[in-house]
């Protein structure tokens, strides 16, 4: 079991060693670190006025309440198994608690710092709306025991979908006692610290009885592992571009439907490209996440010529990516079999982008017309500027694809 231990903790080693290199790189950007420090003097500067603007009557208690229940109910447990393990690690699964004790402190500590994280965040809205210093701390520590206790439940409750309980059940049981744990543990009446107490031990003594003979759920911890390694990998591919990353295959079927249903058999290239970019590419998260960019740009700084930047700015960053879809090569063998000129290749891809660039700057001008930076005149501008500078950059990047090497 050592070299388990030690095969686990080379892992761990392993990828922090990775991910401080990638930070590394991240900080030796200058643009990156400036427009992070931007952000953040805009939420510092969202966040003052949020204290002292809205109504004392506004149930601040409830929304701090829903943002630790879902902070403490949302936690996963790294199992840190992967495919090679099915085989080679079965044999061993007699062997394998102690595994899965390190990976549950591992996991139980990276919770505990979110959850940190979050309070730290809540401190000041707490601090002014809803209670004292002291009783903030007194809910700090029955926080923080509260997040160690759901991710294990979350741990056991791989073991019962492995004996096909209801995961559903699973799921509101942990949602509910959850929440009523921290509504108690922000208003700790007396009343119910009874009812407090006993509500987690009775849930962990039947979890327990129902879980203590399963077998160990490695399909279920392999594609979690698959999942969240590629969660960072994509949250990393916002700032740096990783090589040799093979993004998941999502299914995504309605809108799978959408586009065989829109495209037809004369353009084979639009229905590849859509497909790869819904299903594989990572452009099709980058689109909602320049989108929630500007969207956070224009809320936390209140000033009109912050919508009128940012949004051409993330028109033309979305636009300049989009290129990735046709130089990736993702196709070699379906283009040999299939064979298309290169000018309906670029065509095709002309088409997709002109699409998603007018969604995109449609969705960029209704934030600033919601928060009133801009009037319904200055949206309508804004909105054909958006689509001007995104359109003019296309026809510039299909004349360079055109005269590139695309798929022929």
């Amino acid at each position: 079991m050592k070299q388990n231990k030690s095969l686990l903790q080379q892992r761990i080693h392993t990828t922090w060693t990775k991910a401080t290199r990638i930070i590394a790189l991240i900080a030796s950007g200058g643009g990156t670190p400036l427009v992070l420090g931007i952000l953040l003097v805009g939420f510092y500067i969202a966040y003052q006025s949020l204290l002292t603007g809205l109504p004392a009557t506004f149930p601040f208690d409830w929304v701090v309440w829903g943002i630790l229940t879902y902070t403490l109910s949302s936690v996963e447990f790294r199992p840190w198994i992967e495919k090679a393990d099915l085989v080679f690690l079965l044999p061993l699964e007699h062997k394998m608690p102690a595994w899965r004790k390190t990976a549950f402190l591992y996991s139980a500590g990276m919770a505990m710092l979110r959850l940190t994280i979050v309070l730290f965040l809540l401190y000041p809205l707490y601090r002014i709306r809803i209670g004292t210093s002291l009783e903030w701390w007194t809910a700090i520590s029955m926080l923080l025991a509260l997040q160690v206790w759901t991710l294990w439940v979350r741990m056991m409750g791989d073991h019962r979908r492995l004996q096909e309980f209801s995961h559903i059940l699973d799921q509101a049981c942990l949602w509910g006692i959850t929440s009523f744990l921290v509504f108690w543990s922000l208003h700790p009446y007396q009343i119910y610290t009874v009812l407090a107490l006993f509500l987690p031990i009775a849930h962990s003594i039947w979890l327990y009885k129902t879980t203590k003979t399963s077998q160990m759920p490695w399909m279920i911890w392999q594609k979690r592992e698959s999942i969240i390694r590629h969660r960072w990998q994509s949250l990393a591919s916002w700032f740096v571009e990783l090589r040799g990353v093979e993004p998941p295959i999502k299914k995504r079927t309605w809108l799978i439907a959408i586009i065989h249903r829109s495209t037809t058999q004369k353009e084979p290239f639009t229905y590849l490209y859509w497909r790869t970019l819904i299903r594989r590419s990572d452009l099709f998260a980058s689109f909602y996440r320049i989108w929630i960019w500007a969207a956070l740009f224009v809320v936390s700084l209140p000033y009109t010529w912050v919508s009128w930047t940012i949004t051409p700015f993330a028109v033309s960053l979305f636009v300049l990516q989009m290129p990735r879809l046709i130089t990736q090569q993702t196709y070699p063998l379906w283009v040999k079999l299939y064979p298309v000129s290169a000018r309906r290749a670029v065509h095709s891809w002309a088409s997709i982008t002109r699409i998603l660039t007018a969604l995109l700057g449609l969705l960029l001008v209704i934030m600033p017309l919601a928060m009133k930076r801009v009037s319904y005149i200055e949206a309508i501008i804004l909105l054909l500027i958006n689509w001007a500078i995104g359109f003019v950059i296309i026809d510039w990047n299909k004349r360079k694809l055109s005269h590139s090497n695309p798929p022929d």
